[in-house]
Protein backbone atom coordinates (compact mmCIF):
# COMPACT_ATOMS: atom_id res chain seq x y z
CA UNK A 1 0.00 0.00 0.00
CA UNK A 2 1.41 3.41 -1.38
CA UNK A 3 1.98 5.99 1.84
CA UNK A 4 1.23 9.39 0.97
CA UNK A 5 3.53 12.37 0.96
CA UNK A 6 1.77 15.64 0.88
CA UNK A 7 4.48 18.28 0.66
CA UNK A 8 4.53 22.00 2.15
CA UNK A 9 5.59 24.04 -0.59
CA UNK A 10 5.59 27.39 -0.34
CA UNK A 11 4.58 29.70 2.97
CA UNK A 12 3.31 33.09 1.50
CA UNK A 13 4.77 35.06 3.87
CA UNK A 14 2.17 37.88 4.10
CA UNK A 15 -0.61 36.78 1.46
CA UNK A 16 -3.64 37.48 3.10
CA UNK A 17 -5.37 33.85 1.01
CA UNK A 18 -4.09 30.26 1.41
CA UNK A 19 -4.62 27.49 -0.64
CA UNK A 20 -4.86 23.78 -0.78
CA UNK A 21 -5.31 20.96 -3.06
CA UNK A 22 -6.27 17.33 -2.50
CA UNK A 23 -7.38 14.51 -5.27
CA UNK A 24 -10.87 13.28 -5.49
CA UNK A 25 -11.90 10.05 -4.37
CA UNK A 26 -13.97 8.52 -7.74
CA UNK A 27 -16.32 6.63 -5.24
CA UNK A 28 -19.35 7.79 -2.66
CA UNK A 29 -18.87 5.11 0.20
CA UNK A 30 -16.21 6.60 2.75
CA UNK A 31 -12.30 5.49 1.52
CA UNK A 32 -9.18 6.60 2.17
CA UNK A 33 -8.99 7.72 -0.90
CA UNK A 34 -10.05 11.00 0.23
CA UNK A 35 -6.63 12.31 0.79
CA UNK A 36 -5.10 15.92 1.10
CA UNK A 37 -8.29 17.84 0.56
CA UNK A 38 -12.24 17.63 1.39
CA UNK A 39 -14.80 17.35 -1.40
CA UNK A 40 -17.69 19.41 -2.24
CA UNK A 41 -20.74 20.24 -0.99
CA UNK A 42 -24.01 22.20 -1.39
CA UNK A 43 -25.39 25.04 -1.31
CA UNK A 44 -28.41 26.91 0.15
CA UNK A 45 -30.33 29.63 -1.45
CA UNK A 46 -32.31 32.61 0.46
CA UNK A 47 -32.08 36.36 0.55
CA UNK A 48 -29.77 39.14 1.54
CA UNK A 49 -29.02 42.34 2.95
CA UNK A 50 -28.62 44.76 0.42
CA UNK A 51 -26.59 47.48 2.54
CA UNK A 52 -24.41 45.45 4.30
CA UNK A 53 -20.50 46.42 4.99
CA UNK A 54 -17.58 44.44 4.40
CA UNK A 55 -15.43 43.53 7.08
CA UNK A 56 -12.06 44.08 6.54
CA UNK A 57 -9.01 42.87 9.12
CA UNK A 58 -6.02 45.20 9.31
CA UNK A 59 -4.12 42.70 11.26
CA UNK A 60 -4.51 39.82 9.51
CA UNK A 61 -2.31 37.12 9.53
CA UNK A 62 0.05 36.30 7.13
CA UNK A 63 -1.04 33.03 4.92
CA UNK A 64 0.76 29.81 3.93
CA UNK A 65 -0.31 27.35 0.69
CA UNK A 66 0.26 23.82 0.58
CA UNK A 67 -0.97 21.56 -2.45
CA UNK A 68 -1.39 17.58 -2.34
CA UNK A 69 -1.79 16.22 -5.63
CA UNK A 70 -2.64 12.68 -5.88
CA UNK A 71 -4.13 10.13 -8.11
CA UNK A 72 -7.97 8.81 -8.10
CA UNK A 73 -7.00 5.24 -6.39
CA UNK A 74 -7.61 4.73 -2.63
CA UNK A 75 -3.35 5.06 -2.07
CA UNK A 76 -2.74 7.82 -4.17
CA UNK A 77 1.09 9.07 -4.12
CA UNK A 78 1.75 12.77 -4.40
CA UNK A 79 3.90 15.02 -5.66
CA UNK A 80 3.82 19.21 -4.59
CA UNK A 81 3.04 22.28 -7.08
CA UNK A 82 4.31 25.22 -5.82
CA UNK A 83 2.04 28.71 -4.82
CA UNK A 84 2.91 32.26 -5.91
CA UNK A 85 3.06 35.14 -3.73
CA UNK A 86 4.43 37.40 -1.84
CA UNK A 87 1.86 40.65 -0.62
CA UNK A 88 1.93 42.43 1.85
CA UNK A 89 -0.96 42.99 4.75
CA UNK A 90 -3.20 45.62 4.05
CA UNK A 91 -2.84 48.70 6.62
CA UNK A 92 -5.48 51.00 4.44
CA UNK A 93 -9.13 48.95 4.39
CA UNK A 94 -10.17 51.71 2.44
CA UNK A 95 -8.47 49.56 -0.15
CA UNK A 96 -10.61 46.61 -0.06
CA UNK A 97 -13.94 47.65 0.31
CA UNK A 98 -16.25 47.19 -2.59
CA UNK A 99 -17.78 50.49 -3.73
CA UNK A 100 -21.31 48.80 -4.61
CA UNK A 101 -22.51 46.86 -2.16
CA UNK A 102 -26.20 46.04 -4.19
CA UNK A 103 -26.51 42.20 -3.34
CA UNK A 104 -27.34 39.80 -5.78
CA UNK A 105 -31.12 38.37 -4.94
CA UNK A 106 -32.09 35.07 -6.00
CA UNK A 107 -35.74 34.10 -5.91
CA UNK A 108 -36.96 33.74 -2.46
CA UNK A 109 -37.57 30.39 -0.89
CA UNK A 110 -41.68 30.46 0.24
CA UNK A 111 -40.00 28.79 3.43
CA UNK A 112 -37.11 27.47 5.44
CA UNK A 113 -33.99 29.60 7.07
CA UNK A 114 -33.96 33.67 5.98
CA UNK A 115 -31.00 34.71 7.63
CA UNK A 116 -32.46 38.15 7.46
CA UNK A 117 -35.18 37.25 9.64
CA UNK A 118 -33.03 34.92 11.76
CA UNK A 119 -29.95 37.00 12.35
CA UNK A 120 -29.94 40.45 11.30
CA UNK A 121 -27.73 42.20 8.73
CA UNK A 122 -24.71 39.64 8.06
CA UNK A 123 -21.36 40.99 9.18
CA UNK A 124 -19.10 40.02 6.27
CA UNK A 125 -20.31 40.29 2.88
CA UNK A 126 -18.07 39.66 -0.29
CA UNK A 127 -20.07 40.75 -3.44
CA UNK A 128 -17.12 40.41 -5.78
CA UNK A 129 -16.78 43.97 -6.84
CA UNK A 130 -13.88 46.27 -8.00
CA UNK A 131 -12.42 45.01 -4.54
CA UNK A 132 -12.88 42.17 -1.95
CA UNK A 133 -11.83 39.96 1.15
CA UNK A 134 -10.33 37.37 -1.26
CA UNK A 135 -7.94 40.14 -2.43
CA UNK A 136 -4.87 41.50 -1.61
CA UNK A 137 -3.01 44.86 -1.69
CA UNK A 138 -1.82 44.35 -5.14
CA UNK A 139 -4.93 42.92 -6.24
CA UNK A 140 -3.55 39.16 -6.42
CA UNK A 141 -5.86 36.13 -6.58
CA UNK A 142 -4.00 32.87 -6.79
CA UNK A 143 -3.63 31.01 -10.39
CA UNK A 144 -1.20 27.72 -9.59
CA UNK A 145 -1.13 24.44 -10.93
CA UNK A 146 -3.61 23.60 -8.71
CA UNK A 147 -6.20 26.24 -8.45
CA UNK A 148 -7.65 29.58 -10.19
CA UNK A 149 -9.41 32.61 -8.49
CA UNK A 150 -10.55 35.72 -10.73
CA UNK A 151 -12.68 38.03 -10.01
CA UNK A 152 -15.17 39.30 -13.14
CA UNK A 153 -18.34 40.84 -13.69
CA UNK A 154 -19.09 40.98 -10.04
CA UNK A 155 -18.93 37.35 -9.60
CA UNK A 156 -15.63 34.90 -7.75
CA UNK A 157 -14.68 32.53 -10.86
CA UNK A 158 -13.23 29.22 -8.96
CA UNK A 159 -11.36 26.96 -11.17
CA UNK A 160 -10.01 23.62 -10.22
CA UNK A 161 -7.36 22.91 -12.52
CA UNK A 162 -6.64 19.44 -12.23
CA UNK A 163 -8.96 16.24 -12.84
CA UNK A 164 -10.12 14.34 -9.84
CA UNK A 165 -8.14 16.65 -7.03
CA UNK A 166 -10.04 18.78 -4.50
CA UNK A 167 -8.74 21.84 -3.93
CA UNK A 168 -9.62 24.75 -1.28
CA UNK A 169 -8.82 28.59 -0.58
CA UNK A 170 -8.94 30.07 2.35
CA UNK A 171 -9.86 34.11 3.21
CA UNK A 172 -8.64 35.36 6.18
CA UNK A 173 -11.38 36.05 8.98
CA UNK A 174 -11.18 33.88 11.70
CA UNK A 175 -15.03 32.68 13.25
CA UNK A 176 -16.25 30.48 16.13
CA UNK A 177 -20.22 30.33 15.50
CA UNK A 178 -21.50 31.62 12.78
CA UNK A 179 -24.29 31.25 9.59
CA UNK A 180 -22.19 31.47 6.26
CA UNK A 181 -23.98 31.61 3.10
CA UNK A 182 -22.83 31.23 -0.45
CA UNK A 183 -24.70 31.90 -3.50
CA UNK A 184 -22.97 30.10 -6.47
CA UNK A 185 -24.07 29.32 -10.17
CA UNK A 186 -23.18 25.69 -10.95
CA UNK A 187 -21.95 27.31 -14.78
CA UNK A 188 -20.92 24.08 -17.03
CA UNK A 189 -20.98 21.00 -15.00
CA UNK A 190 -21.65 17.28 -14.83
CA UNK A 191 -21.38 14.20 -12.07
CA UNK A 192 -19.71 14.96 -9.17
CA UNK A 193 -18.04 18.50 -10.22
CA UNK A 194 -18.11 19.56 -7.19
CA UNK A 195 -18.21 22.99 -5.27
CA UNK A 196 -18.83 24.20 -1.48
CA UNK A 197 -17.10 25.83 1.83
CA UNK A 198 -14.44 25.04 3.96
CA UNK A 199 -14.65 26.72 7.60
CA UNK A 200 -13.26 26.31 10.79
CA UNK A 201 -9.85 26.20 8.86
CA UNK A 202 -6.19 25.97 10.25
CA UNK A 203 -4.31 29.29 11.21
CA UNK A 204 -2.08 30.79 8.85
CA UNK A 205 0.76 28.70 8.02
CA UNK A 206 -0.05 25.09 9.54
CA UNK A 207 -1.35 22.21 7.69
CA UNK A 208 -4.82 22.64 6.54
CA UNK A 209 -7.57 21.45 8.37
CA UNK A 210 -11.52 22.06 8.53
CA UNK A 211 -14.70 20.90 7.66
CA UNK A 212 -15.90 20.72 4.15
CA UNK A 213 -19.20 21.46 2.69
CA UNK A 214 -19.89 20.45 -0.71
CA UNK A 215 -22.39 20.41 -3.48
CA UNK A 216 -22.31 17.83 -6.45
CA UNK A 217 -23.53 19.22 -10.08
CA UNK A 218 -26.09 15.45 -9.97
CA UNK A 219 -27.60 17.24 -7.00
CA UNK A 220 -25.85 15.34 -3.84
CA UNK A 221 -23.76 16.98 -0.97
CA UNK A 222 -21.29 15.89 1.23
CA UNK A 223 -19.75 17.33 4.81
CA UNK A 224 -15.97 15.79 5.47
CA UNK A 225 -13.78 16.78 8.09
CA UNK A 226 -10.61 17.21 6.80
CA UNK A 227 -7.67 16.39 10.24
CA UNK A 228 -4.46 17.39 8.12
CA UNK A 229 -3.01 18.08 4.80
CA UNK A 230 0.40 17.03 5.94
CA UNK A 231 0.05 14.03 6.38
CA UNK A 232 -3.27 13.88 4.78
CA UNK A 233 -6.13 12.65 6.99
CA UNK A 234 -9.99 13.00 6.72
CA UNK A 235 -13.29 11.72 8.15
CA UNK A 236 -16.54 11.62 6.57
CA UNK A 237 -18.93 12.65 8.69
CA UNK A 238 -21.67 12.74 5.79
CA UNK A 239 -21.11 10.68 2.67
CA UNK A 240 -22.63 12.09 -0.54
CA UNK A 241 -26.38 12.48 -0.37
CA UNK A 242 -28.71 13.35 -2.48
CA UNK A 243 -31.26 16.14 -1.94
CA UNK A 244 -34.41 17.55 -3.68
CA UNK A 245 -33.52 20.84 -2.45
CA UNK A 246 -30.53 21.10 -4.54
CA UNK A 247 -30.83 22.00 -8.27
CA UNK A 248 -28.91 19.59 -9.86
CA UNK A 249 -27.18 20.09 -13.25
CA UNK A 250 -25.47 22.59 -15.21
CA UNK A 251 -26.23 26.65 -15.03
CA UNK A 252 -27.87 25.95 -11.77
CA UNK A 253 -28.30 28.63 -8.68
CA UNK A 254 -27.78 27.20 -5.25
CA UNK A 255 -27.43 28.99 -2.22
CA UNK A 256 -25.17 27.32 0.47
CA UNK A 257 -25.81 27.55 4.05
CA UNK A 258 -24.24 26.53 7.27
CA UNK A 259 -24.77 26.89 10.51
CA UNK A 260 -22.24 26.32 12.95
CA UNK A 261 -22.84 26.81 16.73
CA UNK A 262 -20.24 24.81 19.03
CA UNK A 263 -20.52 21.00 18.08
CA UNK A 264 -23.38 21.19 15.87
CA UNK A 265 -23.75 21.76 12.21
CA UNK A 266 -26.80 22.28 10.49
CA UNK A 267 -26.78 21.95 6.48
CA UNK A 268 -29.31 24.01 4.78
CA UNK A 269 -29.53 24.00 0.60
CA UNK A 270 -31.89 27.13 -0.75
CA UNK A 271 -33.75 27.47 2.62
CA UNK A 272 -33.98 24.21 3.34
CA UNK A 273 -32.37 21.96 6.24
CA UNK A 274 -31.06 18.87 4.44
CA UNK A 275 -28.60 17.56 7.36
CA UNK A 276 -27.73 17.98 11.15
CA UNK A 277 -24.20 16.74 11.89
CA UNK A 278 -22.12 16.65 15.40
CA UNK A 279 -18.62 17.31 15.49
CA UNK A 280 -16.29 19.19 18.56
CA UNK A 281 -12.81 18.57 16.26
CA UNK A 282 -12.59 22.15 15.63
CA UNK A 283 -13.89 24.60 17.53
CA UNK A 284 -13.32 28.02 15.42
CA UNK A 285 -10.98 28.71 12.44
CA UNK A 286 -11.14 30.45 9.10
CA UNK A 287 -13.59 29.84 6.03
CA UNK A 288 -12.74 29.51 2.17
CA UNK A 289 -14.01 28.16 -1.20
CA UNK A 290 -13.96 24.41 -2.53
CA UNK A 291 -13.76 23.01 -5.84
CA UNK A 292 -13.13 19.53 -7.14
CA UNK A 293 -13.49 18.61 -11.02
CA UNK A 294 -14.59 15.14 -11.35
CA UNK A 295 -15.97 15.40 -14.34
CA UNK A 296 -14.79 18.17 -16.33
CA UNK A 297 -10.96 19.23 -16.76
CA UNK A 298 -10.85 22.68 -15.11
CA UNK A 299 -14.30 22.97 -13.75
CA UNK A 300 -15.11 26.50 -13.14
CA UNK A 301 -18.30 27.74 -11.08
CA UNK A 302 -19.13 31.09 -9.84
CA UNK A 303 -19.72 32.59 -6.41
CA UNK A 304 -22.38 35.60 -6.85
CA UNK A 305 -21.87 36.21 -3.37
CA UNK A 306 -20.76 35.22 0.23
CA UNK A 307 -22.22 36.86 3.77
CA UNK A 308 -21.38 35.83 7.35
CA UNK A 309 -23.41 36.15 10.31
CA UNK A 310 -20.98 36.39 13.55
CA UNK A 311 -23.11 34.36 16.04
CA UNK A 312 -19.96 34.66 18.66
Amino acid sequence: MKTIKPVLLITLLTLLLAACVRPAPTVLPPSDAMTQAAVSQPTAFMAVASNTPVQIDPAAPPEASATQPSAPDPDPTGTAAPVDGNTPIPTNTSDVIPTNTSAFSPTPTLEGLDPLIAFGPAQIADYFQTNSNWLSPSNALPDTDNIRLMIQNDEMLVTGKRPLFDTWYFTWPTRTDFYLEMIVDSDQCGGKDAYGMILRGSASGDPSHGYIFAFSCDGHFLFRRLDSSDPYSASELLIWTESEHIRGGSDQINVMGILAEGDTFTLYANGQQIAVQFDDFYSFGRYGVFVSSAQNQGYTYRVKQILLWDLD
